[in-house]
């Protein structure tokens, strides 16, 4: 067997065998299409240059030792697939355009990072993939009915609700940290989909016996975070398998195996939002039991991303029996808004629930009468609206009558003015509320 070393340009059209190619810096491979490269107990050392094209296999290896691809310039492959025993440690850039087959053999990313391709395939075998804290593959597929499968066939299944979703990007990630003080296994997701708001997705994700990290599988729920693990939403899940499943998810972002073996410092039953007469926000909310807990502070959000703090509610400390909160918000946000319960143990630790989404009609009820009128018409609205200044205008654009508006149950004399339509501005800021008057 020989070793390859090449600084400068190599073109193969057929096929080629070697048991180390290195490329060095100015060097460059290049496969034809249906060109073929065989590494055989050896690898592909990148120093430099670039390397493309073509379809290329690394077979076997040699005794208790691996075969290595470094891309210590990024390497580009069509095609790449591990078969013959061979054991694989991938370092660098590495993108595939077509497929990268794995089949039953380790693969092993050291400070790798694998690109692939919207339409490339990923064959791979979970109980022989492994990763350290500096690695990820990263794939991106959009949905179809006949491959639920779509996100990267990495490790994610959608089950419905994949129409919704549109081009969606998976990263399988590796690394270990603490949620709620419990330990998560040494895998989890990130997952980012082209539609992330008002999704209602049923979803599973595998995890591998060696990706435990000594939970009990049995043990095991998911952690969502929308703020890049800054904060985490327990959303729990069925264990089928070798998989979690979750239903209903309305968006994506981290996704985290916990060892759900503690009991929660705080049981959330459900949290709950809803407007009332489209001028107020009323949440309710129950626990199962409490251990320690401070208080609940409710916060809303205009994008579902940036919250902020509205109120709070103090908790029962520690009780074992279903406790019942509500919350009134008086002045919410008009559209569409989100809410979410910050809960905070006495030692200053919390956790969130999970977001519900609340909306209100931008119309907003202005009453004034009598209209038509004779000589006066009174004006009523919602505290919430700033409403300080009026003017009255003609039909045809003539400014009559302006004043200011002291409360927001005020008196317009129009006694003087000529019988006819009028079209009245109430300001409020920068912005204008119409209103069509008849006077007799």
């Amino acid at each position: 067997m020989r070793t390859i070393l090449t600084s400068l340009g190599i073109i193969v059209s057929t096929f080629l065998t070697a048991q180390t190619l290195t490329i060095e810096s100015g060097g460059a491979v290049f496969l034809d299409d249906g060109a073929k490269l065989f590494i055989e107990r050896g690898g592909i050392l990148q120093e430099g240059g670039s390397f493309s094209g073509g379809e290329v296999f690394i077979i076997d290896r040699d005794f208790d030792g691996k075969n290595i691809i470094e891309a210590n310039a990024g390497l580009d492959f069509n095609y790449l697939e591990l078969n013959g025993d061979a054991q694989v440690e991938m370092t660098g850039v590495i993108q595939v355009a077509e497929s990268l087959i794995q089949g039953g053999e380790l693969l092993e990313l050291i400070n790798a990072q694998v690109f692939i391709f919207p339409d490339a395939a990923f064959e791979g075998d979970f109980e022989t993939l492994f990763g350290d804290t500096n690695s990820f593959i990263r794939a991106q597929r959009r949905a179809s009915a006949s491959n639920t499968s779509f996100l990267g066939e990495i490790g994610v299944t959608v089950h419905n609700g994949y129409n919704t979703m549109g081009a969606t990007t998976v990263y399988r990630r590796w690394g270990d940290f603490t949620i709620d003080n419990r330990p998560t296994a040494a895998l989890y997701y990130e997952v980012s989909p082209e539609n992330n708001s008002n999704l209602n997705v049923d979803i599973s994700f595998h995890i591998p016996d060696h990706e435990l990290n000594g939970i009990a599988r049995d043990n095991l729920a998911l952690y969502r975070s929308d703020d890049g693990g800054m904060s985490w939403v327990f959303e729990g899940g069925e264990i089928i398998g070798k998989t979690v499943r979750v239903n209903d998810v309305s968006q994506f972002s981290l996704w985290a195996f916990v060892d759900n073996s503690t009991a929660l410092p705080v049981e959330l039953i459900f949290f709950n939002a809803e407007a009332i007469n489209n001028n107020s926000v009323f949440c309710t909310w129950e626990t199962a039991t409490e251990e320690n807990n401070s208080h609940f502070e409710i916060e809303r959000s205009e994008n579902g991303i940036d919250f902020e703090y509205v109120g709070q509610v103090i908790g029962a400390g520690t009780v074992s029996t279903i406790q019942q909160y509500s919350f009134l918000d008086e002045a919410p946000y008009l559209g569409t808004s989100y809410y979410r319960l910050k809960q905070v143990d006495l030692d200053g630790s919390f956790d969130f629930s999970p977001i519900e989404v609340v909306e209100l009609s931008n119309s907003v009820s202005i009453m004034v009468y009598p209209n038509p009128t004779l000589d006066r018409v009174n004006l009523i609205w919602p505290e919430k609206l700033d409403i300080k200044r009026f003017e009255l205008y003609s039909m045809t654009g003539q400014l009559v009558l302006e004043g200011d508006l002291l409360a927001n149950n005020s008196e317009i004399s129009i006694g003087s003015l000529s019988s006819g339509s009028y079209l009245l501005i109430l300001y409020e800021g920068s912005k204008r509320h119409s209103i069509r008057l008849m006077k007799f």
